[in-house]
């Protein structure tokens, strides 16, 4: 059972706002299929969210923050040992935030993935980025990449080739895109293919213009 789960493709982590997804109508899947917010077109598993912390909830065994990004206000829930990770923030930090959305009663929330601080600069950025489209991935309204281009037997081997220039080039501000591309042995088309994936999944962010970091 736990082989069929992991067969499972990761879905994009679409960029949205958090008032679309308030809006958008939750729809739950049976079996492995994972459960969406439908918003316009897009079924939406996973979310990229920059928003303003504005509650912390901390605990042990669970904890909560509510983060508002000027479209409305959700909370993003962490289990377990994720929740220690919630004690980090304080209330006024902008973060990014990488979950999937859940609905319990008739309450939404995102189920903790990966909640970063940001420069309080990136939540301009994305409402600029995302403007009156509820749905954007790098702020363009159809994804850019399909991953099928890169040979598929060297796909994960070239991923795990990108993120460890990405951690061996960050000195602080971010990996420069240039170079790990230039650095990658690859042709630059399947680099920078692999890069944009790599941002959809949720795994690296551009911290800055030209530059990456882990997530």
């Amino acid at each position: 059972m736990a082989e069929q789960q992991q067969m499972q493709p990761r879905q994009i982590a679409y960029k949205v706002r958090i008032g679309d997804l308030l809006r958008g109508e939750y729809v739950e899947q049976e079996g492995w299929q994972p459960n969406f917010v439908k918003v316009g077109e897009r079924q939406i598993s996973r979310t990229n969210i920059i928003a303003t912390i504005i509650d912390i909830q901390p605990g042990a065994n669970f904890g909560s923050i509510t983060v508002d990004d000027g479209s409305g206000a959700l909370q993003v829930r962490a289990f377990n040992e994720d929740s220690a990770k919630l004690n980090q923030l304080n209330v006024g930090d902008v973060v990014i935030i990488i979950g999937r959305p859940r609905r319990y009663g008739s309450q939404m929330f995102i189920s903790y993935e990966i909640v970063k601080k940001l420069d309080s600069l990136w939540l301009r950025v994305r409402q600029k980025e995302i403007g009156d489209n509820p749905i954007t991935i790098n702020g363009l309204s159809e994804p850019v990449v399909n991953i099928q281009t890169v040979r598929p037997g060297n796909v994960h081997e070239n991923k795990k080739k990108i993120l460890e220039l990405i951690r061996n080039m960050d000195r602080g501000n971010g990996a420069d895109i240039d170079s790990i591309v230039t650095n990658s042995g690859l042709n630059q088309k399947d680099a920078e293919n692999i890069l944009e994936e790599l941002i959809k999944a949720g795994e690296i962010y551009e911290n800055i213009a030209g530059k990456v970091k882990l997530l």
